[in-house]
């Protein structure tokens, strides 16, 4: 009897979170294998407050299984702390409505976080004017002002192809298109490309020093130099140049691992407390900064300076918030 009874409790908190969490769209409406198993592809991206969320729209629509109440109280810390540095974050931004919420989601989940309970009130204390019609709404709507929007999968990048031959009417010209259109499209992407661009070879080290002592990258069509003096907290990261590594141990113990740059000077960064990664930052363009806490609790800004999108190298700075 004991047992039963504190199953349908689990059951009832699980529907207040997920109500409170969560709004996922299905196309053909959702069952709770479908959402266990995106909660653990999510698990697996490292984003536990995603994961969190569809495991309790799995607790909910089956209160009675074990894997997924196991999963709930297992993500559940994760999740909480989540959303209390997110709060922070949120509140560093000037965003103090977007803090509250996050605030609020952490104690949802686990109602006695300590941090979460006196950073509730604290905010209360310092911006109870602007929060004032936030807490109108969670008066009238309750949770539902809560909930957050999931993607069912993460967006997925397609390469363009290059283009195939044209083929003209008559000629030399006609005959050589002829035959390049007849050979297979691997060959016929291998020779578009080495005919758009030879391939690269970077010069060798120079013994004197770039005349422009904060260049690092020229452009996106230059090679990256190294700066005469290094600035303090300056950093260079490259996935493709062998004359930079890709992760930097950093101010505070923070690491700064460089994942992906594109076209449009935009870079992806995971930052780590060790081996635990504890944000991340995507689409960053240059001239752009990001807010992060060291794990020495400082607050620091991010910025790009540069970003070589060929050799996938990235020039960045860190500043005091």
């Amino acid at each position: 009897m004991k047992r039963r009874s504190n199953q349908r409790s689990v059951g009832v908190s699980i529907a207040c979170i997920c109500s409170a969490l969560i709004m996922i769209v299905y196309g053909n409406g959702c069952a709770g294998a479908k959402a266990y198993r995106q909660g653990k592809e999510a698990e697996k991206r490292g984003e536990a407050h995603i994961a969190y969320a569809y495991y309790a729209q799995a607790a909910q629509s089956n209160p009675d299984d074990r894997d997924y109440t196991r999963s709930l109280k297992r993500l559940g810390p994760t999740a909480a702390n989540f959303w209390i540095n997110s709060a922070r974050l949120a509140e560093a931004e000037g965003r103090v409505i977007d803090a509250w919420k996050s605030c609020m989601r952490c104690l949802m989940i686990q109602p006695d976080h300590p941090e979460g309970l006196a950073y509730i009130n604290e905010l209360d204390a310092k911006h109870g004017t602007k929060l004032s019609a936030v807490k109108r709404d969670w008066q009238t709507k309750g949770s539902a002002i809560l909930a957050i929007k999931v993607p069912p999968k993460p967006p997925t990048q397609t390469t363009a192809q290059p283009p195939v031959p044209q083929i003209s009417n008559s000629g030399p010209t006609a005959e050589r298109n002829i035959a390049q259109a007849n050979q297979p499209a691997s060959i016929r992407q291998n020779s578009s490309k080495q005919a758009k661009r030879p391939k690269r070879k970077w010069p060798t080290r120079s013994a004197s020093p770039p005349q422009a002592p904060d260049q690092q990258i020229a452009t996106n069509r230059e090679q990256p130099t190294k700066p005469k003096t290094a600035r303090p907290n300056s950093y260079v990261l490259s996935r493709d140049n062998d004359r930079y590594r890709d992760r930097v141990k950093a101010i505070d113990d923070l690491i700064i691992e460089l994942q992906d740059t594109s076209d449009e000077l935009e870079a992806d960064i995971d930052l780590y407390d060790g081996k635990r990664r504890i944000q991340k930052i995507r689409g960053l363009k240059v001239g752009r900064s990001k807010l992060l806490l060291t794990p020495q609790n400082r607050w620091f800004r991010l910025s790009i300076e540069r970003v070589d999108h060929e050799s996938e190298t990235v020039a960045l700075r860190l500043d005091p918030a």
